[in-house]
């Protein structure tokens, strides 16, 4: 019984330990494989041609979302103006 007792507290322990560093480390590697992205010039695909005058690409409208996160709205403005998110 105290053996089950010892392996079940490693095995929360890992799980709580993993999630921490999931939480640390992932937003550090996504700006570093960006960065590495943008200064070996990533391909991108040319925008579509717009249809008429006013409208925009793929519904994208050029004012973010006013119930969206502060974070979800600057990377809808940045891929408006035809930057990575």
């Amino acid at each position: 019984a105290i053996n089950q007792q010892y392996r079940g507290s490693a095995v929360f322990g890992g799980m709580v330990a993993t999630a921490l560093l999931t939480v640390l480390y992932a937003p550090f590697f996504y700006a570093v494989f960006m960065g590495l992205s943008s200064k070996l010039g990533g391909k991108r695909t040319p925008e579509p041609k717009q249809a008429r005058s006013g409208a925009s690409p793929r519904g994208f409208s050029p004012t973010p979302d006013k119930g969206a996160s502060p974070v979800l709205r600057k990377a809808r403005a940045m891929r408006w103006q035809g930057k990575h998110p």
